[in-house]
This record gives C-alpha cells, structure tokens and sequence, in this order.
C-alpha cells in the first residue's frame, strides 16, 4: 500500500512539473514600453521557456471613453471602398483598430456582421473548426466578448463580429487549441472589468498565443478575463493615431473583408 502511494505521489510530481511548462506563467517578459499618449499603445517582448520569443503590439483603451466600430466593405473584392486598414480607419474616424474576421474566397464573411445597428452578414450556426465560435460585438451594456451560442443579436447589436476560437475564457486559456501553423495574430482582449486591447503578435501558433495572454509575467497589471482570435496571417493589421498626432501602421498583406477599430464616444 505505501509502494502505491509512493508510485501515486512521484507520478502527480511529474505530471505537476511536465505541464507547468505550457502555462501561460512559466513564459518570460523581455521588454515592455507603454506610450504616454491615449489610447495607450504598449510592446511586450517575451520568451517561452524552450526559447520561443514573440512580440505583442497592443492598444489599451477603456470602455468608457471608447467604443467598437465595425468597417465591412461588402462582398465585392474588386469593389472595396477602401483601399487598406488605414485607409478605412481614417475615413471612419476610428483612432485605432485590427482587420477584422473570416471570408471565403469569394469574399463573403464567414459569420454574423453587424455595422451600424445593421445586419449585412448572417450568423453562421457551426464552429467551422473554432473560426466562427465567438463573437465580439457592441451595443447594449457596452462591448462583449461572448460564445457563439450566447449570442442572441437583434435591435441591440450596434456592431459585431463572429470569429474566433476563444483563446481566454474566464481568466483560463483555453484547451485544445492547434499547436501548429505558427503564423502573425490578431485578437481582442478584455479584463471584463472596462480594460480593452486590441492586439497583434508575431509568428506564434493559437495555443502559444493564448498561453502568452495567460501569463502573470507577460501580462502584470491586468488579468485577461477573455480573449478572441480574429482573422491573422497574411489578413492581420494593426492602426494606431494617438492624441499627439503620431500614427503607428503595420500594413496588412492581402485584401481584408472588414475591420475592428475603436472611436471616442
């Protein structure tokens, strides 16, 4: 009996020590800067421990002082109104913002759509592999990241987006995301206590990116309640124009269906 214990106990030792290296707090932060300006733009430089390094462009804004905005350019590729994020964002007032979610190769988007209080895509009713799992939206009670079977749509949606996979729910990374295909990232974050971020990262796959959003180390003065994928690889963008005038533009690299940006209520 106590060689079964002894055998019990070396095992959870192990299994306790064998997994700790994928959480999120056993990576390493390297360097982080925050601007002065508003919205907050900040870079976080980190390491995991079998020396994977990934690099974090974010902007912090509150969601009392911001709000979403969803920029869709319709289903006609050779027609877009806009010619690139920036492009888009300067013309709609937005002040920082992200390409946005999945479309197909006839560029149709692959799950709900809301701009303006106006549905202009429909809800996809299937996870389509984690790519339509969650949606961000914002309207009534202010920005929400929920799953894709919470949400109910309808006249108080003022903007959304259906994407995904969930990468942070409830203050956990989720499990069982691919840990393959590293490529760069795309996603919105949330200590569901009025902190937002909007993000992108290097090459990282979706399991190392929610690990490093997980991490205490990387991530010290905020506790990521929830965190959505949007639509990254050769899609992903980022746009910032902060209050000094500075502007901070990290071109996508193909044709984008829509946008995530952000303006001042």
């Amino acid at each position: 009996m106590a060689l079964s214990i002894r055998r019990l106990l070396l095992f959870l030792s192990y299994a306790f020590v064998g997994s700790g290296a994928s959480k999120g707090e056993e990576w390493k932060l390297l360097e982080d800067s925050r601007s002065e300006e508003t919205p907050v733009q900040i870079r976080k430089d980190a390491v995991s421990p079998d020396g994977k390094k990934v690099s974090l462009n974010l902007v912090e804004f509150s969601s009392k002082d911001f709000t979403l905005k969803v920029v869709d350019q319709g289903d006609d590729q050779s027609n877009r109104p806009f010619s690139n994020l920036r492009d888009a964002m300067e013309k709609t007032g937005c002040v920082a913002g992200l390409n946005g979610g999945f479309y197909g190769a006839d560029f149709k988007a692959l799950g709900v759509v809301y701009q303006d209080g106006k549905k202009i895509a429909p809800y996809v009713n299937s996870n389509r592999n984690g790519l339509a799992s969650g949606v961000i939206w914002s309207g009534v009670g202010g920005i929400h990241i929920v799953r894709r079977l919470d949400f109910k749509g309808g006249s108080g949606v003022e903007q959304a987006i259906q994407t995904g996979p969930m990468l942070i729910s409830n203050s956990v990374a989720v499990k069982g995301l691919s840990d393959s295909k590293s490529r760069p990232r795309s996603f919105v974050l949330t200590d569901w206590k009025g902190t937002w971020m909007l993000g992108t990262s290097s090459f990282v796959s979706l399991a190392e990116l929610a690990s490093v959003l997980d991490s205490a180390a990387v991530f010290k003065d905020l506790k990521v309640n929830r965190a959505i994928n949007l639509d990254g690889g050769r899609s992903t963008g980022f746009y910032l124009k902060q209050s000094d005038g500075k502007v901070t533009y990290r071109a996508e690299m193909s044709p984008v269906r829509n946008f995530l940006g952000i303006t001042r209520k």
